[in-house]
């Protein structure tokens, strides 16, 4: 077992350590000096504790979750992966907090990040699953009161902590705590309008109460990440590690919010556009396909045909806003013909005899418009098709005059890309000549400039030899002069 080796080669690395540092030292608190002084020591002990915390996890998750399924696996590896690459950023900004004592509590709070992530997919797993056991809720509801109490007692540890002794790295842990404090109770939201929507059945409000509850979520995990990243760089510098879950956050929020102005729009129509089935529909159909249960009675017929239950229609628009069967969209408004209500068949009965003709004419209607609204793709097979008809059709000349036609179109087409050909190639020669009647002025421009520097050169030479000439003559007068 993985586990099992691990154990026996940290536990001989941090003996042979701790051995060698007591046969040098002979005492027992000189070889602790010693160890927490050594680099190599420190590293044994860091592995030995990850390996126990390792063992640890391992034994929770078989309490609590007992074998994990393929999903969550990979559910946990990338979202550690994430939470080591943003750990290893937040060192960037606390090195001078980086003592062992830090390494501990972000160990542990990757360890708690981890069964926050795996209670909240179990419990998605909850309402896909039939039948669930009483082992199941004993689980969850234990775990996540101990998730609930760690949450809030290290939360007020790390505000505590700050009081006292002012910004330092217990801020990232008060607000990573926070984080998931709230997530914990949108899992416990959750898990109890899961419960209750297996022993009512019939709850119809659930999805909108999950999905309200998820908007309130986001929106405060929004304001927290907002608070937490203005006073960090208000204290000390931008947190880089969370911008992205700031990111995501925010992309959750924003697809939350256009779910429930969605679903709203969809109820919307359920409720004003769309007509009630009548008794040949619901026995047309039989049973509903969302609940699997038969049609009876509270049903409707969306402008595809397709008959369901008011109900399971309600639950199904809060997430998705299209008819189960045929994926059409119920937000596009229907047509007139689609959206008038059937009248009742007492109703029917009464109707005048000139009201056959409107339906007619009314039937009339719909069907050239969906004449017209043809696709251009069956348009253009039918014309290929009507093409082909007609060549079948042609004669021996009329193929050769066809042919030729196209021949001659042909060659005019090339004809004109030679001439572009032939404009574009004498357009580079020019190009060409004229760059290089400009790098030999450049040429001779330095050439000039490099002279007429050195003319320079030569008179300021000439200057100063006459200068000192003039002055030697001025020096033997004088001297002649004194003599």
């Amino acid at each position: 077992m993985l586990w099992l080796k691990l154990l026996l080669a940290s536990l001989l690395l941090t003996s042979g350590v701790t051995l060698n540092t007591y046969r040098h030292k002979k005492q027992f608190y000189p070889t602790i000096v010693c160890m927490s002084k050594s680099n190599v020591s420190m590293t044994a002990l860091y592995i030995q504790g990850f390996v126990l915390v390792y063992i640890l996890g391992i034994v929770v998750r078989k309490i609590f979750f007992g074998r994990l399924r393929h999903v969550e696996n990979e559910i946990l590896a990338e979202r550690s992966w994430y939470s080591l690459t943003e750990t290893c950023l937040a060192f960037t900004i606390f090195k001078e907090d980086f003592t062992p004592r830090f390494v501990a509590l972000f160990t542990l709070l990757l360890f708690l990040k981890a069964f926050h992530w795996l209670a909240d997919e179990r419990i998605d797993l909850m309402e896909r699953t039939p039948a669930v056991s009483p082992l199941f809720h004993i689980r969850m509801f234990t775990l996540l009161i101990i998730l609930g109490s760690s949450d809030c007692a290290l939360l007020m540890f790390a505000y505590n902590s700050t009081i006292k002794r002012g910004p330092s790295g217990q801020m990232i842990f008060g607000f990573e705590y926070a984080i998931l404090l709230i997530t914990v109770t949108n899992t416990m939201v959750k898990y109890f309008s899961h419960i209750r929507d297996l022993h009512e059945r019939t709850w119809e409000n659930k999805t909108v109460f999950v999905l309200y509850t998820d908007l309130v979520i986001g929106l405060v995990k929004s304001l927290v990440y907002l608070a937490f990243i203005i006073t960090m760089f208000r204290v000390y510098t931008l947190p880089v590690f969370a911008l992205r879950p700031f990111y995501q956050t925010l992309r959750d929020f924003k697809k939350t919010l256009r779910d429930v102005i969605m679903s709203r729009r969809a109820l919307k129509n359920l409720s004003s556009l769309y007509p009630d089935a009548t008794a040949e529909e619901l026995a047309r159909e039989e049973v509903c396909i969302i609940c699997r249960e038969d049609l009876r009675s509270n049903a409707k017929k969306l402008p595809c045909n397709h008959v369901f239950h008011t109900s399971c229609l309600r639950s199904w628009f809060q997430r998705q806003q299209t008819c189960p069967i045929c994926r059409f969209n119920v937000l596009v408004a229907p047509r007139p013909a689609e959206s008038q209500v059937q009248q009742r068949p007492e109703e029917q009965h009464s109707r005048r005899s000139g009201e056959s003709n409107e339906s007619s004419q009314r039937d009339r209607t719909t069907t050239r418009q969906w004449r017209r609204a043809v696709s251009s793709r069956e348009r253009r097979h039918r014309s290929s098709r009507l093409r082909r008809h007609k060549a079948s059709d042609m004669t021996d000349e009329d193929m050769k005059r066809l042919r030729s036609a196209t021949i001659h179109g042909l060659e005019k087409r090339m004809n004109s890309l030679r001439e572009v050909l032939k404009m574009t190639e004498s357009t580079l020669l020019m190009l060409s000549r004229y760059y290089s009647e400009m790098e030999v002025k450049t040429l001779q421009l330095s050439f000039s400039s490099k002279r007429s520097d050195s003319h320079t050169q030569t008179d300021s030479t000439s200057l100063t030899e006459s200068e000192t000439q003039t002055e030697e003559n001025g020096v033997s007068e004088q001297t002649s002069i004194t003599n």
